[in-house]
């Protein structure tokens, strides 16, 4: 049964009378097409009535026994199931009686003689012997009639006393017992017939108990039963008035119309044809039918494809079914039950192999039937004689007959043929006539001259005296189905409507050419996927990728397979696109929702294709992210990687959590996953909480904690979850409220803060003032001891470089001097005040980036005492190339060797640089921007340390400037 989503009141009333409006016109329609039955069955009525006169006339004169007895078996009143059902009791009780007083009487007449029989056995010691013979006889004699009477199976349920069996061991126990109670009175004499007579009773009660129990048992096994091998398991059966297509593709009539025509011929003997397409809407016409049938009616669903292959079971099962249908649904009748698995008998499939030899009956049985055996006619006869004594209508109802192979096909019509001419029987065949016919083509291939197509369609017509064909949908029909398809399921779900305007479905559902049957299959995916990725993709190119899917299955697969080519443009794309216009021909069907979906995908159909501007929709979700493309095929996250779902719980969790169980709870979600794929996970998500500052908040100070416990300051770099714990800082700064932001600035791991500060400065631009007085102030707390003790080398670096930025010289010059005692302090320092790692030694134009880096270290560095901390240039490389290769091994002293070897020959540097400015300046005429930096760094030369050396710099710098005054006059 379908279940109700939330609604409010009113939508909630108008279902209610929705429902109550379609069952009441249901009813209505069964009540008016019951009139009319009752109304054709009395006029058949009076002409029985008619006809029974014309017999008693016809007994009154008739001389013949024979015949009377013939007149006299038509004239039986027909009566109904229940009426029937007591008769039958009544009669096998009579039955049951018998063999009670027959049990009975065999026993009062062994106990009247006990005394002589018990004389006899002590005189001859062989009698004996033979009266326990008898007795195991006589028990399995016992056994063997109630087989043959018909034993109970407590899988199958059968109303009591429909078997001749049930009296007759009820007969006999009871029979057996109360023997056995009268006999306590004067018990017999010897213990070998007390044990005999005891024996009898056991036995005989266990089978009475066992016939119980298999009632009972099968009773309760009958009313759970779910017959999945014959029921129509279809929604619609259950609740037809609440297909959604029913009052738009006019099905409902349809099929009230054909059940009226049903109703005026309910005496059967004939086949109708439900012709249609595949996927035309052929099994929602059954299921219609099937509702709107009388209720006194008996149905049966065939599924010939359930069976094996071959043809004659086919036959057998089908006869086996109906008597099967007849005994559930009580209209019992034992000699019909009896006929029909005689009828099924002769259609059974044995066959004997011997070696190249195979003996089939079944050939004996076609030559049987086509020589008009009178045995079959007989029993034919009689099953008709039966079925016109139930008089209840009998509707098979035979579905997909198309998904048969020819052989079986031709089967099934020959069942029909064998069968249909049965009174009370109708069949009802949905097929697609267009594939019956070609299955039926290959019986006509020997004839080339002949038109096997039309003698394949007249063949179909022997067997088809009704063909009915559906009504073609419309496309636009389709595509407002389709619609409303989706609506309505996407408020069942209770989740809101996606992002596609109705235009453009209806325009790809009439372009991909659906039919019913794929919109079922394409709602049915969709309701599957939507509820593994709701939040994790975007639902709209869920869906169109979905109708690709259903529609064309290889090209879903070849998109999936050839990602590059949908994602990111590719030069070189001529030969694919030959072999992908190979492999789809019919891409133009296609065209249009591969541009809407996948924009990349033109270049593989379009020669004339050229790279254009964001093609990639700015959606994180969208199949375009190369990062989310193969969820949309995987159908679900890998199991490391966090839903959106689950990351929303993390920060309701966070929400309320307190600043102690805060990182216990954040830490226990990362251990689940993968860290930083989860933390960038986060990041795409936290655009959608940027009016829940709260939960911001608090996840800002769950990913500071998480980083300060992370953080190990002897590690080389960060981890993966690091740096990810640095990226996603920078985008919650943007969004969180400002006492959160500076109270991160405080209090959050330094080398986290200076990594987000300066972003944070260009986004927050109304904080710039209190973010810079709160860094600053936190930057001179924390760095009264050298940052190396507690932070990575390029940490160091940053927080240093940082510092210099916001603190006055003064101050940062005392604190240096302080750090700084001895070489081994000075080598700490300048691991991370100098960044050595930018410079290659090799490479002439980083040697002014590291001589300038050099300077700017002078400016804080203890003038006085630095010359004596620093490595002697005679112990040093002549030449700065030289110290490539310490670099290379990571030498511990590189650090200090460079800035000893630059601070020696700074002054050499500088003169040498100026000359070669000069020198190319008076070449040229001008002074380019390139030198700049050389320019800048002669600025600073008070800090050179040979004052000579500073002598001749400041002569060149003279030299340098009267050159550009003249040439500025020229």
């Amino acid at each position: 049964m379908k279940l109700l989503t939330s609604k409010n009141e009113e939508e909630l009333q108008d279902e209610i009378k929705r429902r109550y409006q379609n069952k009441r016109d249901i009813n209505a329609f069964k009540e008016a097409e019951q009139k009319k039955l009752n109304s054709y069955r009395t006029q058949r009525l009076n002409l029985l009535e008619e006809q029974e006169q014309i017999l008693q006339k016809l007994h009154s004169i008739e001389d013949d026994e024979q015949m009377k007895k013939a007149i006299e078996d038509l004239q039986k009143p027909k009566k109904n199931n229940n009426a029937r059902y007591i008769e039958h009791l009544l009669r096998q009780t009579a039955w049951g009686m018998l063999w009670f007083l027959l049990y009975s009487g065999i026993s009062l007449l062994f106990r009247l003689n006990s005394d002589i029989i018990f004389t006899m056995m002590l005189r001859h010691p062989m009698l004996e012997i033979f009266i326990k013979s008898m007795t195991i006889i006589g028990v399995i004699f016992v056994v063997l009639l109630y087989i043959a009477f018909g034993a109970r199976s407590p899988r199958t349920w059968i109303p009591f006393g429909y078997l001749k069996g049930d009296t007759f061991l009820v007969g006999i126990c009871t029979g057996s017992i109360v023997s056995y109670i009268i006999g306590q009175l004067e018990p017999l004499p010897g213990t070998i017939l007390p044990y005999i007579d005891r024996i009898f009773m056991i036995i005989f009660a266990t089978f009475l108990a066992y016939m119980f129990i298999s009632c009972i048992i099968g009773y309760m096994l009958h009313n759970k039963k779910e017959d999945l091998s014959y029921a129509y398991q279809d929604s619609a059966i259950d609740r037809p008035i609440e297909l959604i297509e029913e009052d738009m593709l006019q099905r409902k009539r349809f099929a009230m119309h054909l059940v009226s025509y049903l109703n005026r011929h309910e005496k059967g003997g004939y086949s109708v044809g439900i012709m249609g397409e595949w996927g035309s809407g052929k099994s929602s016409v059954f299921n219609f039918l099937q509702s709107f049938l009388p209720d006194d009616t008996i149905q049966i669903n065939f599924k010939p494809w359930y069976f094996g292959k071959d043809n004659h079971n086919i036959i057998q099962n089908f006869l086996e079914q109906m008597s099967e249908k007849l005994r559930t649904t009580f209209f019992y009748k034992p000699k019909l039950e009896r006929e029909l698995a005689a009828y099924a008998k002769l259609f059974s499939s044995i066959q004997m192999k011997q070696g190249f030899i195979t003996f089939s009956f079944k050939d004996i049985i076609d030559r049987t039937i086509s020589s008009g055996d009178t045995s079959l006619t007989q029993l034919k006869g009689e099953i008709e004689h039966s079925l016109r004594q139930l008089d209840k209508p009998i509707y098979v109802f035979i579905d997909d007959l198309d998904r048969l192979d020819p052989q079986e096909i031709q089967t099934i019509l020959k069942m029909i043929r064998l069968v249909a001419d049965f009174p009370n029987i109708t069949y009802i065949l949905a097929l697609d006539e267009n594939i019956i016919v070609k299955s039926l083509q290959g019986m006509y291939q020997q004839d080339p001259n002949e038109n096997t197509s039309e003698q394949a369609r007249r063949y179909l017509e022997k067997f088809i005296q009704l063909p009915v064909y559906l009504p073609r949908v419309g496309q636009t029909e389709l595509g407002e189905l389709a619609w409303n398809m989706l609506t309505s399921l996407m408020k069942d779900l209770d989740k809101p409507m996606i992002n596609i305007d109705k235009s453009v479905l209806t325009k790809y559902i009439t372009r991909l050419k659906y039919n019913i049957r794929t919109l079922k299959r394409l709602m049915n995916m969709w309701e599957l996927m939507i509820g593994m990725l709701d939040q994790e993709v975007e639902l709209k190119d869920l869906l169109l990728l979905l109708m690709v899917k259903v529609n064309k299955p290889n090209l879903y697969d070849y998109i999936y397979a050839n990602s590059t080519y949908f994602l990111e443009h590719q030069a070189d794309v001529e030969k694919e696109r030959v072999r992908f216009i190979t492999l789809f021909p019919d891409y133009p069907i296609y065209e249009d929702l591969l541009k809407e979906l996948l924009p990349y995908s033109e270049q593989l159909w379009n020669p004339d294709y050229k790279i254009k501007l964001n093609l990639v929709r700015d959606s994180q979700l969208s199949i375009t992210n190369s990062r989310v493309f193969n969820r949309y095929f995987q159908y679900g996250l890998p199991e490391k990687e966090a839903s959106n779902k689950q990351i929303d719980g993390l920060l309701s969790a966070l929400e309320n959590s307190d600043k102690k169980s805060i990182l216990k709870t954040y830490s226990g979600f990362m251990n689940l996953f993968t860290p930083d794929q989860t933390n960038d996970a986060i990041r795409r998500r936290i655009s959608k909480f940027h009016d829940s500052k709260t939960k911001l908040s608090q996840l800002l100070l769950a990913v500071s904690l998480r980083f300060s416990s992370l953080y190990d300051k002897d590690k080389l770099s960060y981890t993966a979850e690091q740096s990810s714990l640095v990226g996603l800082t920078r985008d919650l700064i943007i969004y969180v409220p400002q006492e959160a932001l500076l109270s991160f600035i405080k209090y959050a791991n330094i080398a986290l803060s200076a990594h987000v500060y300066r972003f944070a400065a260009r986004k927050r631009t109304d904080l710039q003032q209190q973010l810079q007085s709160t860094m600053k102030a936190n930057l001179s707390s924390e760095l009264r001891s050298p940052p190396s003790q507690k932070y990575l080398s390029e940490d160091a670096h940053l927080i240093f470089t940082l510092w210099r930025e916001l603190e006055n010289e003064d101050n940062i010059k005392k604190s240096v001097e302080n750090w700084i005692s001895d070489t081994n302090s000075l080598s700490n320092f300048l691991e991370y005040a100098l960044p050595i790692s930018k410079i290659q030694f090799i490479d002439y134009t980083t040697h002014v980036y590291l001589y300038n880096q050099v300077v700017e270290l002078l400016k804080v560095l203890p003038a006085k005492r630095l010359s004596n901390l620093l490595i002697p240039l005679i112990q040093l490389p002549d030449q700065l190339e030289k110290l490539q290769p310490l670099q290379e091994t990571n030498d511990e002293q590189l650090n200090l060797k460079a800035f000893s070897y630059a601070y020696h020959t700074l002054s050499n540097f500088v003169a040498m640089k100026l000359r070669e400015i000069i020198e190319n300046a008076q070449l040229a005429k001008e002074i380019g921007p390139p030198n700049q930096a050389v320019i800048k760094l002669a600025e600073n030369l008070h800090l050179f340390p040979n004052s000579k050396e500073r002598e001749k710099v400041k002569n060149l710098q003279q030299q340098l400037h009267n050159l550009i005054q003249s040439m500025n006059n020229i």
